[in-house]
């Protein structure tokens, strides 16, 4: 997850892997590919392009540099890519000639692609995780109230929704073969209203509960009459690389093999206790509006599949509106194709103000570098205090415990190494944030920035800082 400088240098040869842009001011402008080959095959020193590339050893990042320093290569063992693109709905957006078909896209593509060796597959269908069963919960009886059953085959599958929560069940109920609706609460619905109630069990099972009668209807007597179908399993096991779904358990009429282009989101592992704290006093703030900044903020941060968030409003210039900085489970990106990218959109101009601009970005990820010298107690067995020691530092100043433009200073880092049995002495000997080019430096403090509201320019998306996944430096000293 850390970042560093790595020098290109001539005849060095690297892959685009996201639209090219180029810098107007220190604004970056995306380019059509025609205009980006021009570019390249000119001699115009004047404009600077910012690429997103990736080297041989498969390093990724970004790079800023004249347009005429580039020259187009062809490799045959470049890395395949792949990804989904939608074709624009109006009537000519597939137009046929005697020589070529042209499709015209919703929005441009995300790479640059050689033209003879480019596939274009149909037939592109979303998928998500989860297993389809269906069960039998047994009888209604129309003297009880509140009937109620518990699904045998946990848990509950939950896919992306527009929903407030950004959830919603895969779960389909029928009584007497009459479809019954799922209501977030049975409180005020009619005494005869179709619908039940789910509650998940700290123990993963998910209860079924019906009216009393009075508020929402009783179920009627019969034998086997409630039946439930629905998909059962969640988690990030579903965040799968490309090119990872490659069987299919029941194959249509015609269709020999399958593959998934993109890299699939979205899977979110049932929530935790410490993270029920967190989120559930977020959804009270906001009882499922948004209407200030600070709403706009806790409730993308309580919506399935969202990790961290933070939110600007900016009053003009050409972000004008709520600015949001998003991160995913463990630090994932949240593309803007994938579902939960999409809903939280739809779900905030729902429950929000539909006119106001809405901006939401990926946020920066920033890691710094942490050298130590320890003083160990000399009773103590020192591999172990040393492993202690980093576990500590390494769990405090990861993701998960870390906020968006949250500094990092030196008594911060000693107070977490002080913590640790049988350390008696500290001296930091590293301390300074990765692409900064202050190599072996010692910072007092490791700062971290938040967006900053602009008429003229775009601001950087929130930045969260973290310890690199380097090797942690420690030595010893008496």
């Amino acid at each position: 997850m850390g970042e560093i400088d790595i020098e290109l240098n001539e005849g060095d040869s690297v892959q685009l892997v996201a639209t090219p842009q180029k810098l107007s001011g220190s604004v970056p402008v995306d380019l059509s590919p025609t205009e980006f080959g021009s570019l390249i095959n000119s001699q115009d020193n004047s404009i600077t392009l910012k690429l997103q590339v990736i080297d041989r050893d498969g390093s990724i990042g970004s790079v800023e540099s004249e347009a005429s320093t580039w020259l187009w290569d062809s490799n045959t063992d470049d890395t395949l890519v792949t990804e989904t693109a939608q074709i624009d709905s109006f009537e000519n957006a597939i137009e046929n000639d005697r020589d070529r078909t042209s499709i015209t896209l919703t929005s441009a593509l995300g790479n640059i692609y050689q033209r003879d060796s480019v596939l274009i597959n149909f037939n592109v269908a979303p998928a998500s995780h989860g297993e389809t069963v269906t069960e039998i919960l047994g009888n209604g009886d129309a003297r009880e109230t509140n009937q109620t059953f518990i699904l045998k085959q946990p848990p509950l599958t939950y896919v992306s929704a527009d929903t407030p929560n950004g959830g919603a069940a895969a779960l389909e109920v029928r009584v007497n073969d009459l479809r019954w609706n799922e209501t977030a609460s049975l409180y005020q619905e009619g005494s005869e209203a179709r619908v039940y109630n789910i509650d998940n069990q700290d123990d993963g099972t998910t209860a079924i509960r019906f009216g009393d009668g009075v508020e929402g209807g009783r179920l009627p007597t019969g034998q086997t009459n409630v039946r439930a179908t629905y998909r059962k399993y969640v988690g990030t096991d579903a965040n799968l690389d490309s090119g990872k779904l490659t069987t299919l358990l029941q194959k249509p009429l015609g269709v020999f093999e399958v593959t998934n282009p993109e890299a699939s989101t979205g899977g979110v592992d049932p929530e935790v206790i410490d993270d029920a704290r967190q989120n559930a006093p977020l959804t009270v703030l906001t009882l499922e509006r948004a209407v200030s900044v600070l709403d706009y903020q806790h409730y993308a941060r309580a919506f399935s599949g969202v990790a961290k968030a933070h939110a600007l409003w900016i009053s003009s210039g050409p972000s004008r509106g709520i600015y949001i900085t998003l991160a995913g489970i463990d630090g994932a990106k949240i593309p803007n194709t994938s579902s939960t990218y999409i809903n939280l959109m739809n779900s905030l101009r729902r429950y929000g103000d539909p006119l106001l601009p809405l901006n939401m970005m990926n946020y920066t990820l920033a890691t710094f570098a942490l050298g130590m010298a320890v003083k160990v107690n000399d009773d103590a067995e020192r591999d172990k205090v040393l492993e202690n020691l980093e576990s500590a530092i390494r769990n405090y100043f990861s993701f998960a415990n870390r906020d968006f433009g949250q500094h990092i200073s030196q008594d911060e880092v000693l107070a977490v190494a002080h913590s640790v049995d049988s350390v008696e002495a500290i001296r930091i000997t590293r301390f300074y944030k990765l692409l900064s080019g202050a190599e072996d430096s010692v910072d007092s403090i490791i700062p971290s920035h938040l967006p900053v509201a602009s008429l003229t320019d775009a601001p950087a998306p929130a930045e969260l800082l973290i310890l690199s996944d380097k090797p942690l430096e420690m030595g010893t000293f008496s």
